[in-house]
């Protein structure tokens, strides 16, 4: 794309295309309307109509020639109200058909007028830009361009969570020798992680969380109760639950799962007939790695609410405190997690804080810090399928203990790379 009489010059492009905006608002349309006329006026003025190849096809016409000398003077005298102020514009009475006949011709010449002005304008030009111009990226492999521009975002989570997404970028920027990105995204495996401080200041106490049970071996006895199950938190919850219950005589009967996110558990009740004890098991989605969030009864039905309480409460709750974790100091992960550990590592060293792994499990691995008196036991939530396209990316950080808000703020400045 060049401007006229230029054989080289810089393109210009409203943000608007880059941003998928393809229509000016309406202040923006009236703006540019104003910024136009203005643009023709200065033409006009250097350009007559009376001196342009329109006014010569005008009185060429075979409608002027027929005109009577009455109306041709009238176009005269219109075509000098042209270029006079409001205020010193001559009266004019003629015909119809001679004042449609010189609009005809007048608005030929004020269309070309403006033609010109969007062909050697560059701010005029840039709105009239549209996608004719480009091509996909799957049309440009294998091509070679001088210069590209490529628009980084697609449209919104549009693939930058994925492979293919990659993949299509580096086709894009390998089709040019020089690439210009507009709209880049920015992609860092903590764009989506929370932070959630689930810890009380100076005190170890039992926490709730979220329930995960890794390579869990079903007793053989609720095989067949669970075996309709695909979700092996919710697998696992329900045995832990049922183990606990059954002490007191209430036995898994069957269980259902009602959507993705909801099971049922149904228990006999000692001592009754017909009747059953009804719980739920609520699990979260892939972005928490479908781990269980909560249990809740759906119906007694006589069933002693203590102790289905206290069992509940048992199970939900972590038995032992992040105090008394095992320092085993696990090797960092080789995956895309080692080169985000290492800089956490190196860069709480440089701050006289020591972080080390004190657990790790598939999707979460537990951390402790520590800075002389201070210590912070923090766990990282991952995710790693590749359907849910949560592979690389860590959806949470969850404070677990902490002796007081000045080492918390400093390891997740630092954890974030503040």
């Amino acid at each position: 794309m060049s401007l006229s009489g230029s054989p080289e010059t810089d393109i210009w492009i409203l943000d608007n295309y880059f941003n998928s905006e393809e229509d000016l608002t309406k202040d923006e349309q009236i703006a540019f309307r104003a910024f136009v006329n203005g643009k023709i006026n200065d033409e006009k003025r250097k350009q007559k109509f009376e001196d342009s190849q329109e006014h010569q096809q005008l009185v060429q016409d075979k409608q002027y020639k027929d005109l009577s000398n009455e109306e041709k003077e009238a176009i005269k005298t219109l075509v000098r109200n042209y270029a006079l102020p409001k205020e010193k514009k001559e009266k004019v009475e003629t015909s119809r058909n001679a004042r449609n006949l010189l609009s005809t011709y007048y608005q030929k010449y004020s269309k070309n007028l403006f033609f010109q002005v969007k062909d050697t304008n560059p701010f005029v030009n840039a709105v009239f830009v549209k996608y004719g111009w480009a091509i996909t990226v799957h049309k440009a492999i294998g091509s070679n361009y001088n210069e590209v521009i490529l628009k980084g975002h697609r449209k919104e989570n549009d693939g930058i969570t994925n492979d293919s997404y990659f993949r299509w970028l580096y086709s894009g920027v390998t089709a040019g020798k020089t690439v210009h990105i507009t709209s880049p995204e920015t992609i860092h495996p903590l764009m989506n992680c929370v932070f959630e401080d689930n810890s009380s200041r100076g005190v170890s106490t039992k926490s709730k969380e979220s329930l995960i049970f890794e390579n869990y071996e079903v007793e053989a006895k609720l095989i067949g109760k669970v075996k309709s199950l695909e979700n092996k938190n919710v697998v696992g919850t329900i045995c832990e639950i049922s183990n606990l219950l059954q002490q007191n005589g209430y036995l898994l009967e069957s269980t259902k799962k009602f959507s993705d996110y909801l099971t049922k558990a149904f228990y006999s009740i000692p001592q009754s007939e017909n009747r059953q004890l009804i719980l739920i098991i609520d699990n979260k989605g892939p972005k928490d790695n479908f781990s269980v969030s909560n249990i809740r009864v759906d119906k007694l039905n006589g069933a002693d609410e203590n102790i289905v309480r206290n069992y509940i409460e048992d199970c939900l709750t972590q038995k032992k405190s992040t105090g008394s974790i095992a320092g085993d100091k696990p090797e960092l992960s080789s995956d895309f997690r080692q080169e985000i550990y290492a800089a956490w590592i190196e860069s709480c060293e440089h701050k006289n804080i020591a972080l080390k792994i004190i657990q790790s499990h598939n999707n979460q691995d537990i951390f402790r810090a520590t800075c002389e008196q201070d210590s912070l036991t923090f766990r990282a939530w991952y995710g790693a399928g590749e359907q849910s396209r949560t592979k690389g990316f860590f959806s949470k950080i969850e404070v677990l203990e902490k002796s007081s808000e000045t080492i918390l703020e400093k390891v997740k400045d630092l954890v974030y790379g503040r």
